[in-house]
């Protein structure tokens, strides 16, 4: 009640013909800017009312957004503090055309122009922001992504393109208020990747939208359910006192495929070579001879067991978290066909499956182990996992395009 009140007496001291006074000065910003622009940069002592007036309309405007008046003063102080970091990158190309071309500029132009720029695309943003969250259309976080260019773009073009030079003149400053912005940029980034934890204030100053939600995934994702073979799958069987156990199946990448398949016909071509030898020899009586000469050791394949099998999980938990918290649903639809894909991986490696393979299908690739192992590839039905990473890659290209688009400028 009591902010209500303050409100109230402030608003009754006000005079209708202020009131509008105020309401062109605003509106001017957007109809007339250029003009606005110009008032801001004069040295006639107007210019400094001018800007004050501007930072009253933004406590105002604050005032309205946050719960706690207390913090409406803070606020405006910090972006006025803040107006610091975009004044000092510019300040040097400033004094130097200025004195160079004998522009009749104050130092605090620069500041008071900067200042209101940051208000007048503040609004936009802020028009944009309440747009997405009335319209949930996610096509509008690609203008909000940009935007954010657009306001440095202002700082870098604004003052020169008004100031009363030559065109020629105008094109060298903006060149050279761009070089600064970028020696800026990289100091930030250099500066950034020494400090262990300055993810933490980049997390607290990003705005979340879908692409760098699905960036963030990309860091994070191992991709283990893509990179899994379309049609086979490893089981290990175990020979003791001439019976056969199950020993374990394990998540087969396609690169592990391949190397059983080639350790299979490289004792194939042994087993040929063999038999023709013992043929000449007119040996008839083969069959205990051991043609597996070439053997994957288990230790080794426990050991990529163990290191794909943490990988594997910690990707499930990852969409697991992604789908409950995520909030862009084109995004949503992304994680939910990488959930169906691991549930279908786990549904096919179940211990039941792996049994019912081993129990009624014929081995396609063998390949003896040590310990009394052997390694067995098996086909499996491709259709479902097949058609959810054709959706997935379908998806992917859709966001490398909206990634594209988002980085516009």
């Amino acid at each position: 009640m009591s902010d209500l009140k303050t409100l109230y007496d402030i608003l009754s001291k006000i005079s209708i013909r202020k009131i509008g006074f105020h309401l062109a000065v605003i509106s001017n910003l957007f109809i007339k800017p250029v003009e606005t622009w110009q008032k801001l940069i004069t040295n006639r002592k107007s210019a400094y009312s001018f800007f004050l007036l501007f930072v009253i309309y933004y406590s105002v405007l604050i005032y309205f957004i946050i719960d706690n008046s207390k913090l409406v003063v803070p606020i405006t102080l910090l972006e006025l503090i803040l107006t610091l970091i975009p004044f000092s990158i510019l300040i040097l190309p400033f004094y130097l055309f200025r004195n160079k071309w004998k522009q009749k500029l104050q130092t605090y132009a620069l500041f008071r122009l900067l200042f209101v720029l940051k208000i007048q695309f503040s609004l936009v943003l802020l028009g944009i922001i309440l747009l997405i969250k009335w319209t949930e259309m996610e096509s509008l976080y690609l203008i909000l992504e940009n935007f954010i260019c657009i306001i440095w773009i202002a700082f870098i073009i604004i003052l020169p393109i008004i100031s009363n030079i030559k065109v020629w003149q105008k094109t060298i400053w903006i060149f050279a208020n761009y070089i600064f912005c970028l020696i800026f940029l990289i100091l930030t980034f250099y500066i950034a990747n020494r400090v262990s934890d300055s993810h933490l204030l980049l997390n607290k100053i990003s705005i979340n939208t879908p692409s760098s939600d699905y960036l963030d995934f990309q860091l994070k994702y191992n991709y283990t359910d893509q990179i899994l073979d379309n049609e086979y799958m490893i089981v290990v069987i175990n020979k003791d006192n001439n019976k056969f156990y199950l020993r374990n199946s394990q998540f087969t990448t396609s690169r592990q495929a391949l190397e059983i398949m080639k350790t299979d016909q490289k004792n194939l071509k042994t087993k040929i070579k063999i038999l023709n030898s013992l043929i000449k020899a007119k040996i008839t009586n083969i069959s205990d001879v051991d043609f597996k000469s070439k053997i994957i050791s288990i230790d080794s394949m426990d050991s990529r067991k163990r290191f794909f099998d943490n990988n594997y999980y910690n990707d499930k938990k990852l969409i697991d978290s992604l789908l409950k918290f995520s909030k862009f649903k084109s995004n949503k639809k992304l994680y939910k066909l990488h959930n169906e894909l691991f549930n279908f991986y786990d549904s096919l490696y179940s211990t039941k499956t792996v049994f019912k393979k081993v129990s009624n299908e014929k081995s396609i690739f063998t390949v003896k182990s040590d310990k009394g192992n052997y390694i067995i590839l098996k086909q499996f039905d491709k259709k479902k996992n097949t058609f959810l990473k054709t959706k997935i890659s379908e998806l992917e290209k859709e966001f490398e395009n909206r990634e594209k688009k988002s980085m516009l400028l």
